[in-house]
């Protein structure tokens, strides 16, 4: 931020001496200036991803940490699945924690679903009796 005087003047008029100061208060935020200021834009989400460590393939009794991870507008992408709500559409097959952890209970099909503001990543399990785990995100 910078302050300075902008004009002094001093005048006499019949003997009547005026004093005029104008004061200019300029500020800078990131070498931006301008009568609205700068525009801070927030990184919006676009796809949220739900990927299972590697080596590590859900079995039936065995939790395994499952991880959101979302796509922002400016390209980047951010770890978020302590704050993705998860939900499981079938949890007499696969329950999920409030952090993400699948357990798979018993042979079947569900699919394990992670909510983040507007974006959606969803992971299908289909086990069968001979112990097999098939998982597949999209």
């Amino acid at each position: 931020m910078a302050v300075g005087a902008e004009f002094l003047r001093l005048s006499a008029i019949d003997g009547i001496v005026a004093l005029d100061l104008a004061i200019v208060v300029t500020l800078s935020l990131c070498g931006c200036s301008g009568p609205t200021g700068p525009t801070l834009r927030t990184p919006t989400p676009s796809s949220l991803a739900i990927s299972v460590p590697s080596g590590q393939t859900p079995a039936v009794g065995r939790p395994v940490q499952l991880t959101a991870t979302v796509s922002l507008s400016d390209g980047t992408t951010r770890d978020v699945t302590t704050q993705a709500v998860w939900s499981s559409n079938n949890s007499l097959v696969a329950t999920v924690t409030a952090g993400g952890v699948v357990t798979l209970v018993t042979d079947g099909c569900a699919t394990i679903t992670a909510f983040y503001q507007q974006v959606i990543g969803s992971y299908g399990l289909f086990t069968t009796p001979d112990g097999d785990a098939a998982c597949y995100a999209y």
